[in-house]
């Protein structure tokens, strides 16, 4: 069975553009998570919203489960072709990891693993026993905080 996540908002984060009108809502992600806004919801109303969620959740989860495989069986490849000392993070342009991100995302992170790839003969005697991290499209390539090697999805040879 299919593991659905469900997030229930804090009230502070259902403000819209500073104003104080709330936002009652449940939404299904692109991803396939659950989101309730905001915690305020009595738990009866959050019960009553969910089972209709959670079939179009588990569908949009099924629907990006081949790209997710195929994404972390290149992040394994990555590692092993090029000697990194851990698995490529992907990251989301907010800095944090992304284990399900959109779909769209997860083809340019499978794009710029694939190109790695192909590239590992001029890079690995540079990544070799290094961390690289994928990130947001648009970005330069840098060193994190973390001492990573930061790459850009929309990377280019």
């Amino acid at each position: 069975t299919d593991r659905i996540t469900v997030v229930v908002e804090s009230s502070s984060s259902s403000y819209i553009g500073g104003s104080s009108r709330r936002r009652d809502r449940a939404v299904v992600t692109k991803q396939g998570t659950v989101r309730l806004s905001p915690s305020s919801i009595p738990p009866h109303q959050i019960l009553q919203k969910l089972p209709p969620l959670l079939s179009e959740a588990r569908i949009r989860y099924q629907q990006i489960q081949p790209q997710q495989q195929k994404l972390r069986r290149l992040q394994k490849k990555t590692q092993e072709v090029l000697g990194l000392q851990r698995a490529v993070k992907i990251q989301r342009g907010n800095g944090t990891s992304s284990g399900s991100g959109s779909p769209a995302y997860l083809d340019d992170a499978i794009g710029a693993l694939t190109r790695l790839i192909s590239s590992a003969p001029r890079y690995q005697p540079y990544l070799a026993g290094m961390s690289v991290s994928i990130i947001a499209r648009g970005q330069f390539c840098h060193i994190g905080d973390d001492g990573s090697i930061m790459i850009p999805c929309d990377w280019e040879e």
